[in-house]
């Protein structure tokens, strides 16, 4: 029994995507040992750190992307947020505790504050969603042009830039990406449990 519960356990989706993680990280670090195994010169060396930092940045910005589409789609919002926002109600407060409003005035009131501020916790998210997009798009001129130059060494200098070193360069990029996308779908489908429903009543 305890031997057929361990065998279970191994095939767990939880263990499953452990292990998938564990496998990246490994594929990571060696192909980071082969890099600088090829004996890359100082310039190759910042070039390719850099292509790497902005690589991780562009994926770390799509993943705030995605979340905050899926925010905007099932209606959660960040705690901070929603706290930060809801104070705002603090203020209608002397409004509505004004003797000289009737009932209906005040459930009036109170429901138009409401509906405003739902719509502006929405709008918050919509315009961080607009800024993320220019971000990325800086991203991907940055890395095209980084590309661009590791190319350009690559024809002028062989001797030097070897196509094995270029190569290292791009797998490694795309082993990075790989794993960004696989934490990425962790946490869309785990976020929201840290994160309020918002209620439009």
């Amino acid at each position: 029994m305890k031997q057929l519960c361990l065998i279970r356990n191994k095939e767990s989706p939880v263990n499953s995507g452990h292990n998938k993680m564990l496998t990246l990280d490994w594929n990571d670090h060696q192909l980071l040992m082969k890099f600088y195994e090829l004996k890359p010169d100082e310039e190759l060396i910042q070039l390719a750190q850099h292509i790497w930092q902005v690589t991780a940045d562009e994926f770390k910005t799509k993943e705030q992307q995605e979340i905050l589409r899926q925010r905007i789609y099932l209606k959660r919002l960040p705690t901070k947020t929603d706290q930060m926002v809801n104070q705002l109600l603090d203020d209608t407060q002397k409004t509505l505790s004004n003797p000289f409003l009737d009932q209906d005035q005040r459930s009036s009131f109170a429901s138009r504050c409401s509906k405003t501020i739902i719509q502006c916790k929405f709008n918050l998210m919509i315009v961080e969603l607009d800024e993320l997009s220019i971000v990325m798009h800086r991203y991907d001129l940055t890395l095209a042009n980084l590309n661009e130059k590791l190319s350009k060494l690559n024809e002028e200098n062989s001797h030097i830039y070897t196509t094995a070193l270029v190569n290292i360069i791009e797998e490694r990029q795309q082993a990075m990406i790989q794993r960004f996308i696989r934490m990425r779908q962790h946490k869309l489908k785990t976020f929201f449990d840290q994160a309020p429903t918002i209620d439009n009543n």
